[in-house]
């Protein structure tokens, strides 16, 4: 006799997740080599974001390259700095949709680097401060602007124990370094981190490999210095977060178990308390959502160890809830709680790298078309070896919100009424939802005569 394959398509019609309703969707970054990873997001507002990049593929190549979008992310627009390419990103800083700065260190090195500007959407860069900022012996790590004229750079002690730091208010035309005696001096081996800082209005925050927070309320002209009580291992770091002018947190993350050993603040960083996350809180980043007191979003990209997905906090870091789990996620970019962007990796000039969190309005099912759940359909005489393509037609979007989802199960078994069909023993195979769903959707299928755990004791769709 010849067994049936039954196939069913899933039908979703919406997601709860992140306090609303709503999901990360995948957008094309732009770059050109895959594994393209995502080192920092920069976000204008809710149109207007800014992106650097990384090797993502392990084999550590440096990288100059950068991508920005000017309509949400529907479309990115990837180019290159003129950086040298023994240079790898600290950080992008976009202002608006014509000016950004870059800024780099020298890998090679180990030493060196600077701050390029555009001013016409990423088309040309210029390094600023040539000769007067970050010498051969420096180690930038940040840049930040207000407005188009006043903003500030820092990098690592550089000479002895004072932390190089420079204010501008020409927009980067010239640069003053902040006096010595307006910063408390590193400790012994102490540096900071590309792209660790946190700015609220006048105030900056940045975190070393000590566990120490520097602090300047009035945009890097005076600074202040507190101990966390976190201590580092070697080639180790830091992450603070702070909701406001006075609550934060700083973790330390430990990848081999997943865990954050943390500390509170509620003077602003001059003193801290320990306190123990609850839930998932990842590794990868962690960033306020402006306008929401209290409120934190965190990252993970830790596939080598399991942790990987996104979270967030509406206490202030103490409890974490899943925002989804089990994909990479890297860099965070926050405009407020209905906007934000969590970087990934490409996998083509035209698929994936970058994702947008994206609010999935309820939905009354009064539309006729619209029918969520589960339908299935037999797919009777599929014989080892045969090639099935399987597709659906007719999907519809709700008109009641925007969103609607497709994905397919195949299994060896009726299994039309299953309340978990991905954990039912007979499954075959299985092909992760599309968002949206399209209104026309194939799927290649070959009959290998193995179950998805790879049984062949029980062989599917077989002559026996």
């Amino acid at each position: 006799m010849k067994k049936q394959l039954l196939f069913i398509a899933i039908i979703l019609a919406s997601v709860s997740s992140f306090a609303q309703t709503g999901v990360w969707l995948s957008q094309a970054t732009g770059f050109t080599t895959v594994s393209t990873g995502v080192r920092n997001v920069s976000v204008v507002d809710s149109n207007v974001v800014w992106i650097s990049s990384y090797d993502g593929s392990g084999g550590a190549a440096n990288r100059q390259d950068f991508s920005m979008t000017i309509d949400g992310g529907a479309n990115w627009m990837a180019g290159n700095t003129p950086a040298p390419v023994s240079y790898d990103w600290s950080m992008i800083y976009g202002l608006n949709a014509n000016t950004a700065w870059a800024c780099f260190y020298n890998a090679v090195a180990g030493s060196g680097g600077g701050i390029w500007k555009t001013t016409d959407g990423g088309g040309t860069w210029t390094q600023q401060g040539l000769g007067s900022i970050f010498d051969a012996n420096s180690f930038p790590n940040v840049v930040h602007f207000w407005d188009d004229s006043v903003g500030f750079a820092m990098g690592d002690p550089n000479p002895g124990t004072q932390y190089e730091i420079y204010t501008t208010t020409d927009g980067g035309t010239t640069w003053t370094r902040t006096p010595a005696l307006n910063i408390p001096a590193s400790i012994a081996g102490e540096f900071g981190i590309v792209a660790h800082y946190n700015v609220i209005g006048d105030t900056i925050w940045f975190d070393t490999n000590k566990g120490r927070v520097y602090r300047s309320v009035d945009r890097g002209l005076n600074w202040t210095v507190s101990a966390t009580g976190l201590v580092v291992p070697t080639n180790g770091a830091i992450d603070i977060c702070f909701t406001d002018n006075l609550n934060g947190i700083a973790r330390l993350y430990t990848a081999t178990t997943g865990i954050s050993t943390a500390y509170s603040t509620v003077d602003g960083g001059d003193t801290w308390i320990s306190f123990t996350p609850l839930g998932n809180l990842f590794g990868s980043d962690m960033k306020r959502v402006p306008g929401q007191p209290g409120m934190m979003v965190s990252t993970g990209a830790d596939a080598t160890n399991g942790f990987t997905g996104s979270s967030y906090s509406i206490d202030g870091g103490v409890n974490w809830l899943d925002i989804e789990l089990g994909t990479q996620r890297t860099a965070l970019g926050i405009a407020d709680s209905l906007t934000m962007w969590a970087g990934g990796f490409t996998t083509s000039p035209t698929s994936d790298g970058i994702y947008k969190y994206t609010i999935i309005p309820a939905i009354t099912c009064i539309d006729p078309s619209i029918n969520p759940g589960t339908s299935s359909s037999n797919v009777p005489f599929v014989c080892e070896g045969d090639t099935v393509i399987l597709t659906s037609t007719g999907l519809f979007a709700p008109t009641v919100g925007d969103f609607a989802g497709e994905g397919w199960v195949l299994s060896s078994a009726d299994i039309t009424g299953s309340a978990d069909p991905l954990f039912e023993p007979s499954l075959v195979a299985y092909y992760t939802f599309s968002f949206p769903a399209p209104s026309v959707s194939s799927r290649l299928f070959i009959n290998d005569a193995t179950l998805i755990d790879g049984s062949a004791s029980l062989p599917y769709g077989t002559y026996y």
